[in-house]
């Protein structure tokens, strides 16, 4: 879901969610919103200034991180993944690619988590990215990002969280 937790946590901005859940696909795995009824509280930890930063000034670039635990994804146990300056986190081995590719497909990345994957830019003047550990939980943010070209018009802030059960 998107949420503009700085201007009002109840007034959501951005594109018009079309599909409020979907799945499971041949492994079980599926999706939902987290306004949808049965879906995921939503609980907001800004981590912009406790988190580390990554990906100052980078375009299309892929920032490797250890997970504090084991995170199983698709049958396989994962140990670190790669936070993409376009909104994604891939297991696998490309953190660079900026247009929406379907899967599976033969370029990478096919083991990707995308909440909004798109042509981002991080820089020094807006548009960061942040990671923290914690023992119950991994979280990546995505702190007033803009895609490119238009990095300067409007922004979105948006978070991943990952937890120990595959969550």
């Amino acid at each position: 879901t998107y949420e503009n937790k700085e201007e009002n946590p109840s007034n959501p901005q951005g594109h018009p969610v079309k599909l409020g859940a979907g799945g499971p696909d041949e492994l079980g795995y599926s999706w939902i919103d987290s306004r949808e009824e049965g879906g995921p509280v939503f609980n907001w930890e800004d981590i912009s200034s406790t988190g580390t930063e990554i990906l100052a000034n980078s375009d299309d670039g892929g920032f490797d991180v250890d997970l504090p635990f084991g995170f199983k994804f698709y049958g396989e146990l994962k140990a670190s993944l790669t936070i993409s300056s376009n909104g994604y986190l891939t297991f696998g081995i490309d953190g660079t690619d900026y247009t929406n590719d379907q899967i599976p497909s033969t370029i990478d990345p096919n083991n990707y988590i995308a909440p909004f994957w798109d042509d981002m830019r991080p820089s020094s003047k807006r548009g960061q990215i942040f990671y923290q550990s914690y023992p119950d939980k991994f979280v990546v943010q995505y702190h007033e990002m803009g895609n490119y070209p238009s990095a300067t018009t409007g922004t979105i802030t948006f978070q991943v969280v990952l937890f120990p059960n595959g969550d």
